[in-house]
């Protein structure tokens, strides 16, 4: 341990350079690997979806999906996207967002988003872990019912289920 003090001491200089060189890498990764892709905080996420009608891909497993997302989100999952991805919005300036867990993934899949020409792409910044811990509502699907069951049938179970009946 004495000698790694005394090698510091003795290249102090080369020590410094290279704390430098790692705080400025990690400055420039923070600053330019979202390049084309803006970080969207909750709050600014909401007003995107409401005002600009922004196309949501959630690119979480469909379980997770299921379990609760953002109303008006679309899944779509991470292997699915380079096939679809020249069909995902009608024009290439179209508003998209991307979400997933805690925002790690959709980064990645939202520059290949942003590479294949499209202008106006974001993250939600923390993903769906963010969007809870703001109190913000997800929405589930309704409980599907029997495929089977007649349309009258049908009518009586959507009645029953609206007005709380068991």
């Amino acid at each position: 341990m004495s000698d790694l003090m005394l090698l510091i001491h003795q290249n102090i200089a080369l020590v410094s350079a290279l704390v430098v060189a790692v705080a400025a890498l990690v400055v420039f990764e923070r600053v330019f690997a979202k390049r084309g892709v803006k970080e969207l905080s909750s709050m600014e996420a909401t007003l995107k979806i409401k005002q600009k009608k922004s196309l949501v891909l959630d690119i979480r497993e469909s379980a997770e999906f299921i379990k609760g997302h953002i109303a008006q989100s679309k899944n779509l999952l991470t292997v699915e996207v380079p096939a679809k991805m020249k069909s995902l919005a009608k024009t290439l300036d179209a508003p998209i967002l991307v979400i997933c867990s805690s925002g790690i993934s959709a980064l990645s899949i939202a520059r290949k988003i942003h590479k294949a020409g499209y202008t106006d792409v974001s993250i939600l910044k923390g993903g769906i872990q963010g969007w809870i811990k703001e109190h913000l509502p997800l929405v589930t699907p309704a409980e599907p019912l029997p495929k089977a069951a007649s349309s009258k049938k049908r009518e009586k179970l959507k009645s029953e289920n609206n007005n709380g009946a068991h």
